[in-house]
């Protein structure tokens, strides 16, 4: 949650620390973070990276990329530019999803993340997570540093 501390009322940092391992995991891994601007009042996001795509590696011809789509409920979705495949992918890209939020607005939002592959352009929606913000209490410093398992999904072609 985004709520105050109890220490300090004014600010709350969560790393959201999991117990989550590479070594222990054979699935894609998001890193993201979420961080509040009060001086302009808005929400970024950063997709860091991603991890554990060597699952993927026998699916894949020359040429292959991937992206991260991702989307707030009755937002447009926005998405990372597309990087040459590989088990481990940089992106550091930062996006503004929320616009006028005040400290003590409460969030009450999810942001759905897309792992998208082009292979011959063709794009194949290959994995999914779901970050929730339901019922989170904005203070005045707000800082998320979050990796999440993505979860696999039967593929389908989809035309670009």
């Amino acid at each position: 949650s985004y709520g105050s501390s109890l220490l300090n009322p004014y600010v709350y940092v969560n790393y959201a620390a999991d117990d989550l391992h590479d070594e222990q995991t054979n699935t894609p891994t998001l890193q993201f973070s979420c961080e509040y601007n009060p001086t302009t009042f808005s929400i970024h996001l950063k997709i860091k990276n991603l991890r554990n795509l060597s699952i993927f590696q026998k699916a894949i011809k020359a040429h292959t990329s991937i992206l991260v789509r991702f989307c707030l409920p009755k937002c447009q979705s926005n998405q990372t530019s597309a990087r040459p495949f590989q088990d481990f992918i940089q992106f550091n890209e930062k996006f503004t999803i929320l616009n006028h939020v005040h400290p003590g607005d409460t969030l009450n939002y999810n942001i759905k993340f897309s792992l998208i592959l082009i292979i011959d352009d063709k794009t194949y929606d290959i994995a999914e997570a779901n970050y929730s913000m339901k019922n989170d209490s904005l203070t005045y410093v707000l800082f998320v540093d979050k990796t999440i398992p993505m979860s696999l999904k039967l593929v389908e072609s989809q035309m670009k």
